[in-house]
């Protein structure tokens, strides 16, 4: 009877440590497969998140008011003004008042992290009444910016509305002023603008009569709340490799405010008569419209093709016109078409304006 040969203990130690590996190499492949589809879910949630967010600030942007706004100084004018007779006596009228556009920009940047934080702030005629309670116009004054304060109950991209555009800053109350968080993900908001005048970027806008034609508008996703996010910049610098960017540009529709002593002066216009230069400007006096006199149509003689007679000095084979008959048809004389006002005027004050 023959004895069956078995496994030695070298043949088994070999099979365990092939297991082995081929379990470690089964769970790798396991895990990075697992950490791929987290980064890939991550980076399309953020890209949701930014595309949502520039497309609100985008939204807004491009309806955008060049809406005026007196400053204080202009104020205590005013008050005297009222004192010495109004703005008449002074010679001054409502387009002479020095006002600056409610469209403010600050550049700010972090020194420790080197992200862009910066605030614009702007009227927009793009308001959604549904989105809040309270009562507002179509007109609304609107903040962007980055809150990185861990004292305040904002974290992220911030949007702060007017409700009552026009006001300075230090003019507008508590009550007057909603505040909302966009995304709290959003670490980093910058803004350049384009001067169609020079054709440059520039990195700030400082003129007070003028927006910009474009604007460019970047932000920084991050993959965790803007609290985290910033905690964790302080332990390690290379969590700015996963941010984000997105950028989009914005044109601007309307960019100057109309001079109201233009727009007065084309409203006086319409209506009146167009007189030729030298004329005597008189108004026409109104009368009753009269009937057509008819009168008889002259007849055309018909000659034959070989007795066409030319008049000297035609050349031959140009075409003979007859004589068209008269028109009898009055025509009533056509109005003076309105002017539509001008966007593009600027009105000519002191610094932060264009000479």
């Amino acid at each position: 009877m023959k004895r069956r040969r078995g496994l030695t203990l070298v043949e088994l130690i070999v099979v365990m440590v092939l297991l082995l590996f081929i379990g470690l190499s089964v769970g790798g492949l396991v895990r990075v497969v697992r950490d791929t589809e987290q980064s890939i879910n991550r980076t399309t949630e953020m890209n949701q998140t930014g595309r949502v967010v520039l497309q609100r600030i985008a939204s807004e942007l491009s309806s955008a008011l060049p809406l005026p706004v007196i400053t204080d100084e202009t104020q205590v004018g005013l008050m005297t003004a009222t004192e010495f007779g109004g703005l008449e006596a002074m010679g001054a009228n409502a387009s002479t008042l020095p006002s600056v556009l409610t469209f403010y920009h600050e550049d700010a940047l972090d020194a420790q992290t080197g992200l862009d934080l910066d605030t614009l702030r702007f009227t927009t005629a793009n308001a959604d009444p549904r989105r809040s309670n309270l009562p507002q116009a179509d007109t609304i004054e609107v903040a962007y910016y980055i809150d990185t304060d861990p004292q305040t109950p904002e974290q992220g991209l911030v949007r702060s509305v007017g409700t009552l555009p026009g006001l300075l800053p230090e003019d507008a109350l508590t009550v007057q002023t909603l505040t909302e968080v966009l995304s709290e993900r959003v670490v980093s908001l910058n803004f350049r603008f384009y001067d169609a005048d020079t054709g440059e970027w520039l990195d700030t806008w400082d003129y007070t009569d003028v927006l910009p034609a474009l604007v460019e508008i970047t932000i920084g996703v991050a993959p965790e709340p803007c609290d985290e996010f910033f905690a964790r910049l302080d332990r390690d610098r290379d969590a700015l490799a996963f941010v984000e960017w997105l950028t989009t540009t914005v044109p601007i529709r309307v960019r100057s405010y109309p001079d109201p002593s233009v727009q007065l002066q084309q409203q006086q216009q319409v209506g009146q008569p167009t007189f030729p230069t030298g004329a005597q400007q008189t108004p026409p006096t109104q009368q009753q419209p009269t009937a057509p006199t008819t009168q008889p149509i002259p007849t055309i003689p018909q000659l034959p093709p070989a007795q066409i007679q030319r008049p000297s000095g035609a050349q031959t084979g140009a075409p003979t016109q007859r004589p068209s008959a008269p028109s009898f048809q009055t025509q009533p004389s056509q109005p003076p078409q309105q002017q539509r006002p001008t966007f593009g005027i600027r009105p000519q004050q002191g610094g932060g304006q264009r000479r």
